[in-house]
């Protein structure tokens, strides 16, 4: 099993107390959820990887939904109402997100959240992605960030990270059926 591989979604409860599937072991790690892309023109991208702004995706799911968390660690993108995450793939294909509610505060990232339909669901799945560009609706700012080609506590390198957002699909799509075959 490769490091990406040792990635594992649950059923448990949300915070609206209904069953939904959530990551909860990814890439060998107990408890991270999100996947972190790193910020390209910061001056440490190519020196020290984690001292750079992040852009980190976590996905989870109830009976009928997909939901995308997204997390940013840079103050410049604090993920309000209206701003907005380009996602690039490795096919050329691009995914649109635009945040319609307000993000929140956790700790000292920002936090957003979209719901993404069963297209774009395949769309993770089908191909690698590889960057995200984040947009500030109010300032009119934007910035890239991408896997970094340095290992770190979740993948070895750019092309890995990538495919590290299909294995959290993949076990999100499983813990899902699992769910929806439970009674009710």
């Amino acid at each position: 099993m490769t490091k990406i591989e040792n990635t594992e979604a649950v059923i448990m409860k949300n915070i609206l107390g209904r069953p939904c599937c959530k990551i909860s072991v990814l890439a060998g790690n107990i408890g991270d959820s999100f996947v972190k892309l790193y910020q390209v023109a910061h001056p440490d991208y190519t020196e020290n990887i984690h001292s750079c702004p992040h852009l980190g995706f976590s996905l989870e799911a109830d009976a009928r939904t997909f939901s995308l968390w997204v997390s940013s660690s840079d103050k410049a993108f604090p993920l309000y109402k209206g701003d907005s995450v380009r996602l690039k793939f490795e096919d050329n294909r691009y995914m649109q997100i635009t945040f319609s509610v307000g993000g929140q505060q956790i700790g000292r990232e920002k936090r957003n959240i979209a719901l993404l339909s069963d297209f774009e669901i395949l769309q993770l799945l089908e191909c690698p992605l590889i960057e995200a560009e984040v947009s500030n609706y109010k300032s009119g700012t934007s910035s890239i960030y991408n896997f970094s080609t340095r290992p770190t506590s979740q993948y070895t390198g750019g092309l890995e990270g990538g495919k590290l957002i299909q294995v959290v699909v993949k076990r999100i799509l499983g813990a899902r059926q699992m769910l929806n075959s439970l009674p009710n």
